[in-house]
């Protein structure tokens, strides 16, 4: 259009500036800043909505606690309290129960009582002095081993001399086979060494133990 064919007044944005252009037909350029900063702005924005998004799935996604059942308490794994094991606090653990068992003697053999309680008391059993053989002689010792035999039960012992010169030269209980625990019982109560209680193959006037005594003996109280 000429400025002929121009039907309205002039006014400020008619002026040309230096570089011969109107005035008013252009505004002045922008910064780079005012250009981003809306563009910052949207991806602050979106950003935190993506975190709290995130956020919020992974607390439904998370393993449910499990709720304790009325009348029970939780408690942490490794607490001594929890455990039906535990002992109170300031009580005593319970004592174990004691079982009856026979006491040993404080050699390590059963005491005299058991080894009476697996003798047969009633078997043959002879008692020989032969101290007056092999040492110093001792009147009425196979009497004082037939007593205390007797003390301890048994009802068939009677006391002999020896019927030869052939006889152990120390305190020696001899047993036929199958009376072991009889010789064990009939050895404890005479205060014979066990090392000193054998067997043999028969004994003389039927019986099945014969106890020689060659010296004094200490009968078990």
């Amino acid at each position: 259009m000429s400025k002929s064919q121009y039907s309205y007044p002039p006014d400020e944005f008619d002026v040309r500036g230096p570089d011969d252009a109107p005035v008013g037909v252009h505004r002045a350029p922008r910064s780079g800043w005012s250009k981003a900063w809306p563009f910052l702005l949207v991806a602050v924005v979106c950003a935190g909505i993506a975190v709290g998004a995130v956020s919020l799935l992974s607390r439904d996604t998370g393993t449910p606690s499990v709720a304790a059942e009325p009348g029970t308490t939780q408690s942490a794994p490794g607490d001594a309290s929890a455990s039906p094991e535990a002992t109170p606090e300031g009580s005593e653990p319970a004592a174990p129960s004691a079982t009856p068992e026979t006491s040993p003697s404080p050699s390590g053999t059963p005491d005299v009582a058991t080894l009476v309680a697996a003798a047969d008391v009633a078997a043959p059993i002879r008692i020989v002095n032969s101290s007056t053989i092999v040492g110093a002689p001792v009147d009425g010792l196979a009497a004082k081993g037939a007593d205390a035999l007797a003390g301890r039960g048994f009802t068939n012992v009677l006391p002999t001399n020896p019927s030869s010169n052939d006889v152990p030269t120390v305190n020696t209980v001899l047993y036929v086979e199958g009376r072991s625990d009889t010789a064990a019982a009939v050895a404890a109560i005479l205060g014979v060494d066990p090392a000193n209680v054998r067997q043999v193959s028969g004994l003389a006037e039927g019986a099945a133990v014969t106890a020689v005594l060659a010296t004094d003996i200490t009968p078990a109280g």
